[in-house]
C-alpha cells in the first residue's frame, strides 16, 4: 500500500505532530508512506524516519482559489510518479485538493477532520471529505453529523494519540529548566500551551492567575507558544500587574521540556475539538484544569484525573488550581490517574492501527 499524507505546513502544532506521528506509526507498519507539505521545523522527523517529503506550498485559506492549480498539479505528479493508492488530507484546502486530484486518478481519498469547519454554502455542496472522514473525537464526529449530514458509515470517530514512548522516561532536570526560564525552585508554576488566538482564551487564564496570585504570591505563570494575540497578552498581563509573575517562554520544540516545570497544567480554552497540549500534561503526569468544552470533555473524568471547569468561570478555575497549589499529596494523585488513562488510551499506535483499518476498508470497497 502506497499513501500519500497531505498537510498544509509541519510547523510545530497539532496537526503536524498528528501527520508526523501517522506517518513513523505507517512506515512502522511496512507502509510505503510519502508526504506532502508546506515546510516546517517537524520535516527533520521525516528525514530521521527515511520518509519522503516533497514540498508543496498550500498558502491560503481559500480552497476555490485558482491559483491552487499549481498546487494540484504538483499532488497530481506526485501520485503517477510514485502510483500512490490512496491519499490522505488533513485541513480543509488540502481536502479539497486531494479529492479533485484522487477522482481524477481514480484512487481512494481519506481526510481527518481535526477541528469544525463553519457551515457555509460551499462546503455544504463541495464536502469534499472523501471516502471517509476520520473525526478526532466524538466531539468532532458529531458536529460533522449534524452540520454535514454526511451518511454516518462514512464518518469514523479515531482519537488522536500521541507518541507515549517520548513519556517513558521523564527524567528532566527541573531545577536547570526553571533557572533557564527564570523561575525558583520555591515557586508554584501553572503552565499553557497554546496558539496565541482568541479562542484558545489565554486572556482569560491571565485573568484566572491573577486571582490565584492574590491567594498565592509565589504562584508563576508560564505560556509556551506564540500567535497573533502576544503583544496583546503582554499588555493584559501588565494591566492586570502581574506582568513580572508571567514568562511567555515563545515555540518550544519540546514541549516535555516546558512541562517538566510545571505544577499544574490550566487552560481556559473557548473551543477545543481534541486538546493535544492537554493529553501531553497528563502523559507528563501534570495535574490539568481545562474547560468543559468540546474534545476536552472527553479526556477529563472530573475530579478523577483532573478537573474540567464551566468555560469562563474565574472564580472556580482559581478555587481549583489554589485546591491543587496547596496539596502537593492530591497533585500526585490526579497526575497518576491522569497518567494511567493517557496510557491506557491514547497511545499513537492505537490510532495508526485503526487509521490502517479505514485504509484498507476503503480500498477493499473500491476494488469491489
Amino acid at each position: 500500500m502506497k499513501v500519500l499524507l497531505v498537510t498544509k505546513h509541519l510547523n510545530i502544532g497539532g496537526i503536524s505532530n498528528y501527520v508526523v506521528n501517522l506517518a513513523k506509526g505507517l512506515k512502522d507498519n511496512s507502509i510505503n508512506v510519502f508526504v506532502a507539505s508546506g515546510p516546517g521545523v517537524l520535516k527533520a522527523e521525516l528525514d530521521r524516519y527515511d520518509i519522503k517529503h516533497y514540498e508543496v506550498n498550500f498558502n491560503t485559506k481559500n480552497e476555490f482559489n485558482p491559483l491552487l492549480l499549481r498546487q494540484y498539479l504538483q499532488l497530481d505528479r506526485i501520485i503517477k510518479e510514485n502510483k500512490i493508492d490512496l491519499i490522505h488530507a488533513q485541513e480543509r484546502v488540502t481536502q479539497v485538493l486531494s479529492g479533485t486530484v484522487a477522482k481524477r486518478n481514480n484512487i481512494s481519498c481519506v481526510s481527518t477532520c481535526h477541528g469544525v469547519y463553519k457551515v457555509r454554502f460551499l462546503r455544504k455542496v463541495f464536502p469534499f471529505f472523501g471516502d471517509t472522514v476520520i473525526a478526532v473525537s466524538g466531539y468532532c464526529q458529531n458536529l460533522i453529523l449534524d452540520n454535514f449530514h454526511i451518511e454516518k458509515e462514512r464518518v469514523r470517530h479515531i482519537n488522536n494519540g500521541i507518541d507515549l514512548s517520548r513519556f517513558n522516561q521523564l527524567g528532566f532536570d527541573k531545577d536547570a529548566l526553571r533557572a533557564r526560564y527564570g523561575l525558583k525552585n520555591t515557586d508554584l508554576v501553572i503552565g499553557n500551551i497554546a496558539r496565541f488566538s482568541p479562542d484558545k482564551g489565554l486572556d482569560l487564564l491571565l485573568e484566572v492567575f491573577e486571582r490565584v496570585h492574590d491567594f498565592i504570591p509565589e504562584a508563576k505563570l508560564i505560556i509556551a507558544g506564540g500567535g497573533p494575540q502576544e503583544e496583546y497578552l503582554r499588555l493584559k498581563a501588565k494591566s492586570l500587574g502581574v506582568s513580572d509573575e508571567v514568562k511567555f517562554l515563545g515555540f518550544v520544540n519540546d514541549t516535555r521540556e516546558a512541562l517538566s516545570v510545571m505544577d499544574v497544567f490550566c487552560t481556559t480554552t473557548k473551543y477545543e475539538s481534541f486538546g493535544l497540549s492537554v493529553l501531553e500534561a497528563m502523559a507528563s503526569m501534570v495535574p490539568v484544569v481545562v474547560s468543559c468544552v468540546g474534545g476536552l470533555k472527553e479526556l477529563i473524568q472530573d475530579s478523577i484525573n483532573g478537573y474540567c471547569v464551566k468555560c469562563g468561570d474565574m472564580a472556580c478555575f482559581a478555587d481549583k488550581i489554589i485546591e491543587l497549589l496547596g496539596n502537593k499529596e492530591l497533585r500526585s494523585k490526579m497526575a497518576e490517574q491522569a497518567r494511567k488513562f493517557c496510557f491506557e488510551n491514547y497511545g499513537i499506535n492505537k490510532t495508526v492501527s485503526n487509521t490502517l483499518e479505514v485504509y484498507n476498508r476503503v480500498l477493499t470497497k473500491r476494488i469491489k
